[in-house]
Order: structure tokens, then sequence, then C-alpha cells
């Protein structure tokens, strides 16, 4: 009942952050444990598409990145063609979409070397091209309460023993593993034309965790809604 009374809020106030086709990654580089500064390039010409070598949305080398609410789309690199970790540092993705993007070699969505340890709460990774949704070369990632669906060759590379394995049913009723990650078609609105709201019947509605969630979406509306229930997995509420 709840899924099929969801309806859709946009605000004019809040401008969605996406990190799509741009001249060139956002880097994280610097100094260990100072989280570097996202910018992003708006312009109402389409920049020209290049392929960069690592990192194809993000790369974030030695630093802290703390993410929330963000779509990371349309981009492409040899390795983590979303976004790529190096370095033994917590950084953290809450409430991320990283969807419809291309990997040459490795990690179509999310790449992870040198021991580094992201923290994935919330958050979808799917449709990317490039030998696996998430590519574990080396590190101990932690992925909870997050959606991975229809990733080239598998959602997960090295990523633990037991992610992806399922053992239990969410407050949905739905198959998870022992994180309360699921495996299921996230159904986005329109993908195509990067709307990533999800329809009222997507099994990601409710599915998140409260705890250490953003309290508002990307668009700025209220997370949880309605109140005193469980999230929703991804940028939108």
């Amino acid at each position: 009942a709840r899924r099929a009374q969801r309806t859709h809020r946009n605000s004019r106030r809040h401008r969605p952050l996406r990190l799509r086709r741009q001249q060139g990654p956002v880097a994280g580089h610097g100094p260990p444990g100072r989280s570097p500064r996202l910018v992003t390039r708006r312009a109402n010409r389409r920049p020209r598409r290049e392929r960069q070598t690592d990192g194809g949305g993000i790369s974030c080398y030695f630093s802290t990145l703390n993410l929330e609410n963000v779509i990371i789309t349309d981009n492409s690199s040899n390795n983590g063609g979303g976004i790529i970790f190096r370095g033994g540092y917590n950084s953290s993705l809450e409430n991320v979409t990283i969807s419809g993007n291309t990997a040459q070699y490795s990690g179509g969505g999310i790449y992870c070397f040198n021991g580094s340890n992201p923290i994935l709460v919330n958050s979808i990774v799917s449709d990317n091209a490039g030998n696996y949704g998430i590519y574990v070369e080396s590190g101990n990632p932690s992925i909870t309460y997050s959606n991975f669906y229809n990733n080239e060759n598998g959602n997960f590379y090295n990523a633990g023993d037991w992610i992806g394995i399922n053992v239990t049913t969410n407050a949905n009723g739905d198959s998870v593993d022992t994180y309360y990650n699921i495996q299921e078609n996230p159904y986005f609105v329109n993908p195509n034309n990067n709307d990533y709201h999800l329809q009222n019947w997507s099994g990601l509605i409710g599915a998140g965790t409260t705890t250490n969630a953003p309290t508002t979406d990307i668009e700025g509306n209220p997370r949880p809604n309605p109140s005193g229930t469980n999230p929703d997995i991804g940028a939108y509420e």
C-alpha cells in the first residue's frame, strides 16, 4: 500500500548533484585523511565525452571522500567507470546512485585497490558495463542496505565472502544477503532520460536503513517519507 501511494515531488529550490560526462573526473588527491572538495562543471552545451584513465566520474586517491545523495552516471574509464578508490581510508557513499557507467577493464561502477575500504549504505550500483559492479583488487569495503543489479559479468568481485549471497528477507519480504543488500531491478522511472526516481512498485522503496542516513534526498525532500518508516535506497526518496 505504501508503494501505491508514493508520489514524486520535484523542488526547484534544490539542484541535484550529478556527475556525468565531464572533461575530467572529479579528483580527490591530497594528504591522507583530508576530504577533497567536489567540483562539477555545468554548461548549456554537452561537453565532449572523453575516456579517463581510471575513475571516470570520481577518482579518490589517498583521501576520505564522503558522498550523500549523489548520482554518478554516463562516465567511462579503464578501471572504475563510476568511481575509483585508492588507499586504505574509510570513504562513505550514502544514498548514492551509480548507474550507466563503463570500464574498459574492471569495475564498471566501483574499483577498489591499494587497500581501499569504502562504506556503502543505501546505495545503488546498477547497469554498469565492464567486469563487475564493484571490483575489489585489494581492500575491505563495507556494503549494507544497498542494491546491485545487472552489472556486466556480475555484481561483486572479491567484495567479501557473504556479500551477494541471499540468506534472509528484509522488511519488504524480498531476498537479501546477511547485510540486507538486494540484487533486484531498481525500476528507475526513465534512466535513458536520466530520471533515476524509483517506480512506485520498486523493491528499493522502504528497503534502506535510517542509521546515519541523510535526512533529505537529492531534491531536498524529507527522508524517510513517510516519517517513521525505513528510507528508500538511492538518491531519491
